[in-house]
């Protein structure tokens, strides 16, 4: 893996020759990485204001006539990792028609082996990389919320079992 410096942090770049790939890792603050996503890579300033980001995201898009998968964590934690790398792979995958589970679990494995290694590299030197538990949490409560309140709506409209007779 690659690691360059782009508007103040650091962005780890692998390219896959196989599938014909490119992969960005960045890891840094909510606020950060929609910047880079606004001003480094051109996403539309509307569809990232209104994306869910809570310890990490997978995007893809493409730039230059280029796949891009992009994927952003708040700091370097494995679980957010294999979380973020399951979500590319299946991705990469689907779009390329490859259902064999062997072919998914290898390519995890490559990845992983290209970023594990690197993971504290990527830390940008401006600003520390650190979110209490409790924040993480509070970001993963409101998306649990939000499903049990979809969940609760939908049941909401469904027929009772067992009325009367």
């Amino acid at each position: 893996m690659n690691i360059e410096s782009r508007f103040g942090e650091k962005i780890g770049h692998i390219w896959d020759p196989v599938f014909k790939q490119n992969f960005y890792i960045v890891i840094c603050s909510v606020d950060r990485i929609k910047n880079l996503s606004i001003n480094l890579w051109e996403l539309d300033k509307k569809s990232v204001e209104k994306s869910d980001f809570f310890h990490g995201k997978m995007m893809v898009f493409e730039q230059d006539g280029q796949n891009i998968i992009l994927f952003w964590m708040t700091e370097p934690k494995i679980s957010y990792l294999n979380h973020e790398l399951s979500h590319a792979t299946f991705t990469l995958m689907r779009d390329r028609n490859i259902k064999d589970e062997e072919a998914h679990t290898y390519y995890i494995e490559f990845l992983s082996d290209e970023i594990i290694p690197n993971l504290n590299n990527l830390i940008s030197t401006k600003e520390v990389i650190h979110m209490a538990k409790g924040k993480v949490n509070a970001g993963l409560q409101k998306f649990l919320d939000k499903k049990k309140a979809a969940s609760a709506a939908k049941a909401k409209k469904a027929p009772k079992k067992g009325g009367k007779k």
